[in-house]
């Protein structure tokens, strides 16, 4: 039997990282991966093929510093195994050339990532037709290019191959995307939490700039897609575009209707599962450190759930006022919950979660004014809802003193009304503590 620290279940770049990170803190880390190289889809055989594919990308060659990372004396990597059983401890039963092995640690990271949405058509398993990303994988590991191909379906991936492709000298035929205006209309809705990350949001529209500039035909709003075999062995696919029946005929066809996590590993474990609506895909149901209810298991990356298809993740303190605010006011957000404050604001700064709800002389003593809040602000102004926080906070006297209670009342309406309060407040608060809008929010 194997012993370790930690062991994670894939080498992609969540488990590669987690091994790193882990092995610099001094545990003894097991790394299981079914690849005969770390790497998983993303930087599949990025030791090999980053300098020898630059068509790739500078973002696939920028996985080499993960795999370089595993190069520690804290961590072992056992690639091309078959995990097959999860037991309580954890223990973990695996396979390699027909023999079986068991390993046991304290801790157990699931990272098994992500597979290709399946959504069957008609003819989606006739020889020709395969998912985008499978026949990324095959650019990647063995430098074949799917030369003619149609890319149909949607999200960022067809994209990014398309490109992929127009670098390496093989433009796809044509890009058939069943987004329609309406779902872009849709999504505006989640412009304001993209601008918060523009490096990516300016990398999609330059990834469409090149696939224009390179003269790739578009043809949106397509449904029905439905492929044949041609009389040349190749794909005649059909569809239909914005109203009208098109056909195409291509050797190849490739499809994508975005990733959800991959949840095999997980559901083996005994980890319990939850429908994500805005993902529409099932997921584990773990916490903001990715615990999974079950002792000792851990599950990280897309395998928890897809990085940038998800609803805004809001933390929140558990059984505080702010949890009936969040659940009430922000019906399309993830709710994360949290023993304590603290732990909301260490996931905040790690961008585990997209924002939180606190008191704000809590957020900003806390947090903003530290070196971890530094780039965050307050997103709105106060936020006043009677059923969840009362009719707010006062200062205590002596019950049924109503004399006293009016004489302090008068007095913050007079220091408010002469710029008395204004100016001991401005001198301490980025914020009105009494309660209102902060300026130029």
């Amino acid at each position: 039997m194997t012993e370790a620290d930690l062991i994670i279940i894939g080498a992609g770049p969540a488990g590669m990282s987690a091994a790193a990170t882990a092995a610099r803190g001094g545990a003894r880390v097991l790394i299981l991966d079914e690849q005969p190289r770390p790497g998983g889809q993303i930087y599949r055989d990025v030791g090999v093929a980053a300098k020898h594919r630059p068509w790739l990308g500078p973002d696939y060659a920028a996985g080499a510093a993960l795999l370089e990372a595993l190069d520690h004396d804290g961590i072992r990597i056992e690639t091309g195994v078959t995990v097959w059983r999860v037991e309580v401890g954890p223990r973990v039963v695996w396979s390699r050339d027909g023999v079986s092995r068991i390993a046991q640690a304290p801790q157990l990271l699931i990272a098994t990532g992500a597979q290709e949405r399946p959504v069957p058509f008609p003819g989606w398993t006739l020889p020709g037709v395969m998912p985008a990303g499978a026949a990324q994988v095959l650019m990647k590991s063995a430098g074949l290019l799917p030369r003619g191909a149609v890319l149909a379906g949607s999200g960022p991936l067809l994209y990014l191959v398309a490109v992929q492709l127009i670098d390496a000298g093989a433009p796809p035929r044509a890009l058939v995307e069943t987004q329609r205006r309406t779902d872009l209309l849709r999504a505006a809705r989640h412009l304001p939490r993209g601008l918060r990350d523009a490096a990516t949001l300016w990398k999609g529209l330059g990834l469409l700039r090149r696939i224009a500039a390179a003269g790739i035909p578009r043809h949106p709003a397509a449904s029905g897609f439905r492929a044949e075999t041609a009389s040349d062995g190749g794909i005649v696919f059909s569809f239909t575009s914005r109203g009208r029946a098109q056909r195409i005929e291509t050797p190849l066809l490739l499809t994508h209707q975005g990733v959800v996590p991959s949840t095999h590993m997980s559901r083996s474990a005994g980890v319990e599962h939850v429908w994500d609506h805005v993902q529409k895909a099932v997921r584990p149901a773990v916490d903001g450190w990715g615990a999974a209810g079950v002792p000792g298991i851990h599950v990280a990356g897309d395998g928890a759930g897809i990085a940038g298809a998800e609803a805004a993740r809001v933390g929140v303190q558990r059984g505080a006022k702010h949890q009936c605010y969040a659940e009430k006011t922000f019906p399309d957000a993830e709710i994360v919950l949290y023993g304590t404050q603290e732990e909301v604001f260490r996931d905040l700064a790690l961008g585990r979660i997209d924002a939180q709800l606190s008191d704000s002389l809590i957020a900003q003593e806390s947090f903003l004014s530290t070196e971890e809040g530094a780039d965050y602000t307050f997103l709105d102004g106060d936020h006043i809802d009677v059923e969840c926080y009362g009719e707010g906070v006062g200062i205590a006297v002596r019950k049924g003193d109503e004399e006293l209670a009016r004489a302090f009342s008068d007095a913050i309406a007079a220091i408010r009304e002469n710029g008395t309060y204004a100016a001991i407040n401005d001198a301490y608060f980025p914020f009105d503590i009494y309660g209102g809008r902060p300026e130029g929010m």
